[in-house]
């Protein structure tokens, strides 16, 4: 696993978080939908309505918060590690850099805003800061 490889763990935990966080809306917002049977109607004869797909839903939004849960945790893990390694570094530019871009996940126009760079001169710091960056192949997961 290169230097890169390794930061950009936390973009794609981030990713697969926001990703998540999308599709328990959408199971919340069916579950929304479905209207309460009225306790005080009669109901006269027939079957009874199925409730199977409703416990269905709550299932799978029981099962994605606890993946959400478990994706928190790994993406705190992460940022716990990252933030060990960045101090490490003396050039507060390319502190700057890494944190926002890895740590904030920002994007690198807001980064080089940040910075008061250009972007062509915050992909150059990048790359020195990448150098700069200490990292051992048994630091990936």
């Amino acid at each position: 696993m290169t230097k890169k490889q390794y930061l950009k763990q936390g973009l794609k935990l981030k990713r697969e978080l926001d990703h998540d966080n999308d599709m328990l809306r959408e199971l919340k917002k069916s579950l929304d939908m479905i209207q309460a049977v009225r306790l005080k109607e009669r109901v006269q004869g027939g079957p009874l309505k199925d409730d199977s797909g409703l416990v269905e839903k709550m299932n799978k939004i029981v099962e994605l918060e606890n993946k959400i849960r478990s994706e928190i945790l790994k993406i705190e893990d992460f940022r716990i590690e990252l933030s060990k390694k960045i101090n490490s570094i003396k050039d507060s530019d390319e502190k700057i850099l890494l944190e926002s871009r890895y740590f904030l996940f920002m994007p690198w126009e807001k980064i080089a805003d940040k910075l008061c760079y250009s972007l062509s001169h915050t992909y150059k710091l990048h790359g020195r800061a990448l150098e700069n960056f200490e990292f051992c192949e048994n630091d990936s997961k």
